[in-house]
Order: structure tokens, then sequence, then C-alpha cells
């Protein structure tokens, strides 16, 4: 549990006439033990559902029509995939580890397969042949069903869009419609230009607070896991847990955690003025050699990086 979040529930104790330091101290671990509930059961539904929704997405079936997959009984549509797909496609081809992901960035990504070495880093378990863009197109999907159940969790939490996603959203409008119109065009067209199509403003506008809410309740409920207590929740051994969570969503529950850190010190790093060391503090990580370390491996560059490239 962070410092402010102990410093706050010790003064609404004393607000109430608690200064027992023992009363305290069991208020302070009942609320940790409720966060990680609320966490393991996040990610528990997280990992049943995104398995499903995976199996369906790649019959083909889904794409085929208006809706491109359906989530917890809510359908989502070809352009809210391809929010997601634009965001992996761009961070694979942009990177300047695509040539060591043995990426060709000349050549479509439906010509190129990826090699043995990177499934075995990218924990895809296909033993054929799978292509860059079966690849990305799956990332996409397994990231908007994460974010999908994410902001549902926090909706019921009490932790939907507040003032704080509006502002965000505000933001992100501000700096999008200067682009279009620094490279002339309209804010539709520049949307399409980046993300396909299927993209409109609106759904646009609804993925950036989707991806604020989530990221935002995340990064409260995500300080503390272990694969013990997750596999628990699914009723699988650890070792079963963790080869079936990779398998479904490509990742582990500790690289899942990772990923929400990071987008919310992302988040912060574009819209505020914090130091990186505070930025990672903010996120969750104590230790600023290991924020740096691990923000690098995910959006493959540092937060100074980041930060020139996007401010």
């Amino acid at each position: 549990m962070s410092a402010s979040r102990e410093k706050k529930i010790r003064q609404d104790l004393a607000a109430q006439g608690v200064t027992d330091p023992k009363k305290i101290r069991e208020a302070e671990e009942k609320a940790k033990a409720r966060k990680n509930n609320i966490l393991y059961g996040v990610i528990a539904g997280v990992f049943v559902i995104v398995a499903a929704v995976l199996l369906v997405y790649n019959s083909g079936v889904l794409q085929r029509s208006a809706t491109a997959v359906t989530i917890n009984g809510e359908k989502y549509t070809a352009g809210q995939v391809e929010y997601f797909y634009a965001n992996v496609k761009s961070s694979l081809v942009k990177s300047s580890y695509a040539s060591f992901y043995g990426i060709d960035t000349s050549k479509s990504l439906d010509q190129q397969v990826v090699s043995d070495t990177m499934k075995t880093a990218l924990g895809i378990e296909d033993e054929g042949d799978v292509t860059w863009e079966q690849y990305v197109r799956d990332t996409a999907v397994k990231q908007l069903a994460m974010y999908v159940l994410t902001a549902q969790e926090a909706e019921a939490n009490g932790m939907g869009a507040d003032e704080h996603t509006q502002e965000e959203l505000d933001a992100t409008m501000e700096e999008l419609n200067a682009a279009a119109k620094q490279n002339g065009y309209s804010t539709k067209t520049y949307l399409k230009l980046i993300y396909g199509k299927n993209m409109t403003v609106d759904t646009f506008k609804e993925m950036v607070q989707l991806v604020d809410v989530a990221t935002h309740y995340q990064s409260h409920y995500a300080e503390e896991l272990t694969v013990e207590k997750l596999a628990g929740c699914v009723a699988l051994s650890e070792s079963a847990c963790l080869r079936s969570f990779r398998q479904f969503l490509g990742i582990t529950p500790i690289q899942y955690v990772k990923q929400f850190r990071v987008e919310k010190a992302a988040e912060l790093l574009r819209s505020t003025r914090l130091k990186t060391g505070e930025v990672g503090l903010e996120c969750g990580f104590s230790d600023a050699s290991y924020f740096i370390k691990t923000f690098r491996e995910i959006k493959h560059c540092t937060p100074r990086e980041y930060r020139i490239r996007f401010c």
C-alpha cells in the first residue's frame, strides 16, 4: 500500500476518534486485502472472458460483420479494435527494435512470419506459421478486452469516468485537432489516416475515455499480485494458470499488471511536469531504475525519450 493511502486511512480514522495503533494497523490490512481481492477478481475475469473472445474472433465469423468482437455481452466494432491495432502496429514498426524483432518495415506484416525465437519471447504457443499481422490483430483484441473488462470493474466500484477523464479527453482532442490542422486535414480524415477507414471521432473519444478509466483504476489496485492467489481465483494450479494466461493473453499475470502501470506512467509523462522518478512512484514503481527498465521493455524507449517524442 502506498504511503499516501496509509496516510489517508489514518486521517479517516483520526476523524472518527480512533488513535489506537493496533486498530489503525488492522484497518490498513483490511483495506489492503480488499484492494487485492478486487485486483484478483479483475484479472480472473479478464483471463476467462478474453479466452472466449479470442476463440470467436479467430474463427473469422465476427470480422465479416459490423460487430468485430463481443465482450461480456457488449458488442464492439471494427473501429474500436482498430484503435488498439494501430497502436500495437505503430509500437512494433516504428520502434528502434523492429529489426531486432525480425520485421522488415518495407514489407506488409501479413507477408512476414514471426520467428520461433520471437514466438518464445512473445509467448506465442501456436506451432504453425504466425504472421506479424496475425500477432498484431490478436494483441489488439486482447488489449481491447482487457481495457473493457477493467473499465467495467472500475464502474462497478465507483471509479468510472470523472472530471479527470474529461480533462484527459479534452487535452487529447486538442492535440489531435492541432496535429490534423498542421497536416492539412480535418480531424475526421486525419483519424481515418491513422486508425483506418472504420475510425470515427466518436469512436476515438470513446476509446480514449475507456483507456483512461481502466489505467486510472488499475494504478490504484495493481500494487501487489501473486500467481498463487490468482490461480486460486480461477481454480487452477500455479503452473496451469501461468501456461493458460500466456496462451490466451500472450503475457503473464505480472506482465499484465506491468503494462497497466506503464500505460498510466505514459499518461502522466504526457500530461504533467512530474519528474521521471515521481511518475514511477505515482504508478507503483518504488525503484527508479526498475521503472525505466520496465518502461523501455513495453514502450521501446525510456520515459525521457517518450516525453520528448509526445510532448
